[in-house]
């Protein structure tokens, strides 16, 4: 797949400098265009005969957008990247691992030694959020009811 953001950020550390101000030129004008509504993705047409892999897509009828990975980045960070082909930047802000994504691969990890298949899985899932949710933390066996009593209450 070719999305044009991934192809934005190869070209803005591409070695060679033109294809550099050319990522920067098109990062600027997607900032200018960049509206916040939600950015819908629709996938552009491969163009398996192009010699270089910034002509993979066709820039004129795809609507760019800038990518999120350089959101932070100022206009001259982006001038410096353009310029030199590397950043001063160490680490880069990228929100995969979360803590919610954490608690649900616990969750699930959990539920597929108690259970088998997807259903049953999903089920086991969905009732241990529910208890939770309406039980939120017990201190005695004595204060805890399934979430099925509290909701026939």
């Amino acid at each position: 797949m070719a999305h044009p953001e991934h192809i934005l950020l190869g070209m803005l550390f591409d070695s060679r400098k033109h294809i550099r101000a050319l990522a920067g030129k098109r990062i600027e004008k997607a900032r200018q265009t960049e509206t916040r509504a939600h950015r819908v993705f629709k996938l552009p047409q491969v163009n398996f005969e192009a010699e270089d892999y910034i002509h993979l897509i066709d820039w004129q009828s795809t609507i760019v957008t800038e990518p999120p990975l350089i959101a932070d980045f100022s206009k001259e960070e982006i001038e410096m990247i353009v310029n030199s082909g590397s950043s001063d930047r160490k680490e880069f802000k990228i929100p995969l691992q979360t803590q919610a994504v954490e608690r649900v691969v616990k969750e699930v990890t959990a539920a597929s030694k108690h259970v088998c298949g997807i259903q049953e899985r999903e089920g086991f899932i969905r009732s241990r959020l529910l208890d939770r949710k309406y039980l939120p933390k017990f201190e005695t066996k004595r204060q805890y009811t399934s979430a099925t009593a509290v909701l026939q209450k």
